[in-house]
């Protein structure tokens, strides 16, 4: 269902932060997330709960940042090798000098111009942004040790902010700083369209999740009179998102004992399937178990591991 609410861009940014971390199969960050819109020259707070709800606890705005290639008088575009040399420049304070650039009547540029240029144009207005950043987070008593900090817009991929930015709220600028979000490979110019579209999509709507951990207990052993012992398989873990137990995943197969229930365990809680209720084929077979979910419920599915392509057979587990 596509998303009617109008989002803010803090909240557009947050849902890309929370979608990639999904994309990349990673855990999406679940707590108080910092976005610089460097475009519109505000910032933005939204807590994350890490399932997709997103909160946006408050924002300040400001003027909107000149544009740095109008400032600068030269297209200013990502450039990894102009990147490097305007590290190099600010890693030794101004000792060494190199060129960064050709301006339009071919003049060459040096990181000093650049640096200058920006601190004209640019640096004040960027300053006054982290300050008022500062009160946000003052107002609002968030930890600035446990935030996640997501700068974006087209400033957001200027060394020279990027490294105001990291001076304001670190120690040192140069070393990393795990608060601060991956945009390796990312454009931040791009990052609130994207956001804003993944919203239009309903891509960014809370996943449900399964409620209960859940294992199948079986009894193994050599038989011929022998002893056997009961063994729990995992068949799923509290906090799935549903969608992923859509389809089972089924384990290794096993006989089912002529006239023994197939017991579940759900939260250390017994529940017995009785036989009468399995198709009678299934129990010359060795079977394979699964579990499916969806908001009416749990399904303990079994199949033939030798007709794994027939209809698969549903017993609901009646959790109390």
């Amino acid at each position: 269902m596509a998303e009617a609410t109008k989002r803010t861009s803090y909240e557009a940014a947050a849902a890309w932060d929370t979608c990639r971390s999904r994309d990349r199969g990673e855990a999406p960050f679940a707590g108080d997330l910092l976005v610089l819109d460097l475009d519109l020259g505000g910032a933005g707070v939204c807590r994350c709960a890490g399932n997709g709800h997103i909160e946006l606890l408050g924002e300040t705005q400001g003027a909107p940042i000149p544009d740095v290639s109008a400032c600068l008088g030269i297209p200013w575009e990502k450039d990894p090798a102009r990147d490097r040399t305007l590290r190099v420049y600010l890693r030794g304070k101004g000792r060494l000098d190199p060129p960064v650039g050709t301006l339009p009547d071919q003049r060459t540029i040096h990181c000093s111009e650049v640096e200058r240029m920006f601190e004209d144009h640019i640096g004040q207005a960027l300053s006054n942004l982290l300050e008022r950043t500062g009160e946000l987070l003052d107002r609002l008593g968030i930890d600035r040790l446990a935030l996640r900090i997501l700068p974006v817009g087209a400033l957001a991929s200027m060394v020279l902010a990027e490294h105001r930015i990291r001076a304001h709220f670190s120690a040192d600028p140069f070393l990393p700083d795990a608060r601060f979000a991956d945009l390796a490979g990312a454009d931040p110019a791009e990052i609130v369209a994207q956001g804003m579209a993944l919203y239009a999509a309903g891509a960014v709507e809370p996943r449900k999740l399964l409620g209960h951990d859940v294992a199948l207990c079986l009894l193994e052993g050599w038989g011929f009179g022998l002893p056997v012992r009961p063994v729990e398989r995992p068949l799923a873990k509290r906090d799935t998102p549903l969608e992923e137990l859509a389809k089972p995943t089924f384990t290794e197969p096993f006989f089912l004992d002529a006239g023994e229930p197939l017991r579940v365990v759900v939260d250390g809680e017994k529940y017995d399937l009785f036989q009468a209720a399995f198709p009678k084929g299934l129990l010359a077979l060795p079977v394979q178990a699964g579990l499916r979910a969806d908001e009416t419920g749990m399904f303990l599915v079994l199949r033939g591991q030798a007709l794994p392509d027939l209809e698969n057979h549903e017993l609901p587990i009646p959790v109390k």
